[in-house]
């Protein structure tokens, strides 16, 4: 029968050192969830309370008892601690310190006086255990009594029911003992151990559910969070740029040297390129990436509308997603390629049409911008931005440009194709 208590006693004790273990690892990886500290201590407190036991059982020290009381008691009492935290219903400290001055007293008398002194160990099963039903009592009420705000879910109510089903199993044995004079079925101090620790158990996965919903509750908030302040970055950035691409014009109009006021426009049309983009990363719910069908389509028809309204435009544009950093060069390429196709192809306000594609193959973007008019001049950027801007852009993105005369002109800008 020794051997039998050593080998349950182990198994006892390294269960609760990997629940231990466990809660640890919970409080480190949810950015420390408040209560999981102190309920990694409490199981390693119970842990030790086990081994003690398992000692006194084995070597029959009164040392060992007093020790495996403490350590348990110790254990209840971080147990719902942590749960005080968590639920923002700090334990009151004079309470705490009451509660642990009783038990500790009682445990260490029954300890010191079991062997001979009458009425000992009932005094320990009447007080001690009591301290332990009164300890376990208060961490189910931590979820259950208002004004704890938390919803009662499937953890929270699992948490509270091992917490009071500890408390009545530590209540059972008084109550038989004083009141029932040992009439009802007795608990072995063995058989109590085991059912106590599937008690610990079910509270242990019960706490981690709880960590985790906590956890998985904190990364949503500071998601939300995170999306609202990239919302308003983008909403800001929109305006400054809205107000900058304004005052631009403002300028422009006040300036009589058409050279001078044909650059601050096309400046102008730049900026809103960019405010644009902006303006539909915030309507996205602050992603940070749009849709390359609408944005480019929405460049195109402003920049082609900025300079005439006689041209027509067609746009086919493969369902690409466009990360912010990629789409900014994108849209300022394709709004100078089609700035300079309606002023350069379609010359004394000629009716035409620019085609716009963008096609992903094997994991390159394919921008083509063609025209039906005259063609482009033999060196359309000698005296504008516009195409060293682009070559300068395709650059940036890793990518070539490429120019096709015939009929028209065709303008082939490739980039890699965004990961992911």
């Amino acid at each position: 029968m020794a051997l039998d208590y050593r080998t349950v006693v182990f198994l006892l004790s390294a269960m609760n050192l990997m629940l231990t273990a466990a809660m640890v690892y919970a409080w480190r990886v949810s950015t420390r969830v408040n209560g999981t500290a102190h309920w990694a201590a409490g199981y390693a407190c119970s842990s030790l309370g086990v081994l003690f036991f398992g000692l006194n059982l084995e070597l029959g020290f009164p040392t060992f008892l007093i020790l495996s009381f403490v350590s348990q008691l110790t254990s209840a009492e971080l147990l719902v601690r942590g749960c005080g935290e968590y639920t923002k219903r700090p334990v009151p400290r004079i309470a705490s310190a009451s509660f642990l001055a009783a038990g500790i007293a009682v445990g260490g008398a029954t300890g010191l006086i079991q062997s001979g002194f009458p009425g000992g160990p009932e005094l320990h099963r009447a007080a001690g255990y009591m301290a332990f039903a009164a300890i376990f009592y208060r961490g189910g009420l931590r979820f259950l009594r208002r004004p704890y705000s938390g919803k009662l879910s499937p953890s929270t109510l699992g948490t509270a029911v091992s917490f009071f089903g500890a408390a009545g199993l530590h209540l059972y044995v008084p109550v038989n003992t004083v009141l029932f004079r040992s009439s009802l079925p007795s608990i072995s101090p063995l058989l109590f151990q085991i059912l106590f620790s599937f008690l610990l158990v079910g509270l242990a996965l019960a706490l981690l559910q709880l960590g985790y919903d906590r956890y998985h509750e904190t990364l949503k908030s500071q998601a939300e969070e995170k999306t609202l302040l990239l919302r308003e970055m983008h909403h800001r950035t929109k305006n400054n740029l809205a107000l900058t691409a304004s005052l631009i014009s403002l300028e422009s109009a006040g300036i009589e040297d058409a050279r001078t006021r044909k650059a601050l426009e096309e400046l102008e049309d730049r900026v809103r390129a960019i405010a644009l983009l902006h303006q539909m990363l915030q309507d996205a719910e602050g992603a940070r990436s749009v849709p390359a069908g609408e944005y480019l389509r929405n460049v195109a028809e402003s920049a082609a509308r900025s300079v005439r309204d006689n041209i027509a435009m067609d746009c086919e544009i493969d369902p690409v997603e466009l990360p912010a950093s990629e789409a900014i060069p994108m849209g300022l390429i394709l709004n100078e390629l089609v700035t300079n196709a309606v002023k350069h192809a379609f010359p004394d306000g000629r009716a035409g049409k620019i085609r716009v594609r963008l096609a992903d193959t094997e994991g390159v973007l394919e921008l083509a911008v063609e025209d039906d008019g005259v063609g482009m001049p033999g060196n359309p950027g000698k005296h504008s931005l516009g195409l060293p801007l682009v070559q300068s852009l395709a650059d940036q993105l890793k990518g070539s440009l490429r120019f096709e005369k015939g009929p028209g002109t065709r303008v082939v800008v490739r980039v890699p194709a965004p990961r992911g």
